[in-house]
């Protein structure tokens, strides 16, 4: 199957194909592929595709150019989307290989007529490197290797009941749960949570959010406090996400004190879990664990919502029986280009003598490594 592959670049290159990202929404598998998150996105360096079917948008994917070194040789890298801020590339915020597709389409064909595309504007690259691609993706059909990751995607199963989820949870768990909410009225309190929902509610619910992150130990760890324009990228994402009603912020009132609070998106059919803050000084009552446990049982008895997508792997999330789903680097070399023959001759020959070559991310590209 032929597509049409359009390309673009430049400071309005985004709203030139956010018609197609917006079409193509309903199948996002991630947060990060809903327009509110992509117009955020620093324009320089980026290169925008859109992929359609006569009239009918199948696929939306951003890359961005870049040069490295491997192994000592300059190559021309085709990559997925980084952004600095804060002075530093490592911000934790998913950045990547943006793209999104029709599931009904043909994704290999989708793959090749996107690096078509990039060849017809007259640029060029020796290597593809795309990582942590997840379900969902077009690149993962494309049939280049694809290597998994040891670490994916924490899920929460939410396909059930609430009353048959936590006849299934462990009854440490249980227990826990139960003796906080004991605590709670025995010092004469209530709780409750409380979504932010509307624009102007999310934007003040981020902020207490923000605040109550920086006075704990996440404060040394990366919190909102310590890296503004972080804080601003994401702060901008979820009010503007909230004027289509797909992101909310759940904050847990003990009494009339901010006890935790969550952050999250809904996509799709499930509940992107983006951060998560509690009052350490609260810890006797594990507000966590509360506020985590209103979001599983709203989540169970809602037959919209299938799970609970929780980000990063995280030793807390196994009390809560979160399965892994798999994520993937591609790599694939470019047999017009010399330097990526011999690059991609020299990775084949490490893989036939039993080596694994991989790569870490950097801030000017992957670094070889080799177990």
């Amino acid at each position: 199957m032929a597509y049409r592959t359009a390309v673009f670049n430049g400071y309005d290159a985004f709203e030139r194909v956010r018609c197609h990202w917006e079409a193509l929404s309903p199948y996002a598998h991630s947060f990060t592929q809903l327009p509110e998150w992509l117009e955020n996105i620093e324009p320089e360096g980026v290169s925008w595709f859109a992929v359609t079917d006569g009239d009918r948008s199948v696929a939306a994917v951003a890359l961005s150019p870049r040069r490295t070194k491997i192994w000592g040789k300059d190559v021309r890298l085709l990559g997925g989307v980084r952004q600095a801020l804060d002075g530093r590339q490592e911000h934790g915020l998913p950045f990547g290989a943006f793209a999104i597709a029709d599931p009904s389409a043909d994704h290999r064909a989708i793959a090749k007529a996107v690096l078509a595309g990039y060849r017809q504007t007259g640029a060029s690259w020796d290597m593809l490197w795309l990582d942590a691609l997840s379900q969902g993706s077009p690149w993962l059909a494309s049939g280049h290797e694809c290597l998994e990751r040891e670490s994916g995607i924490p899920i929460i199963d939410t396909a059930m009941p609430s009353s048959q989820f936590w006849a299934a949870a462990s009854g440490h768990l249980r227990h826990g749960l139960s003796t906080s909410r004991r605590r709670i009225e025995r010092e004469g309190l209530c709780s409750a949570v409380v979504e932010a929902t509307t624009p102007h509610e999310v934007a003040t619910a981020f902020d207490g959010f923000v605040e109550l992150e920086g006075r704990g130990w996440k404060r040394r760890v990366g919190a909102f406090v310590k890296r503004p324009e972080a804080a601003a990228f994401v702060r901008r994402f979820f009010v503007s996400a909230a004027e289509s009603g797909r992101a909310s912020v759940r904050s847990l009132l003990v009494g009339d004190h901010l006890a935790a609070c969550q952050l999250s998106v809904r996509v799709g059919d499930s509940i992107a879990l983006v951060k998560i803050a509690y009052d350490e000084s609260l810890q006797h009552l594990s507000p966590g664990n509360l506020i985590m446990a209103d979001l599983v049982s709203r989540a169970c008895d809602d037959p919209s919502i299938n799970r609970i997508d929780c980000g990063e792997r995280a030793s807390w999330l196994d009390r809560w029986g979160a399965a892994l789903c798999p994520t993937y680097d591609l790599i694939a070399f470019n047999p017009r280009s010399p330097t990526g023959l011999v690059t991609g001759a020299a990775w084949r020959g490490l893989r036939a003598i039993g080596l694994r070559p991989r790569y870490l991310d950097s801030s000017d590209g992957p670094r070889v490594h080799l177990w």
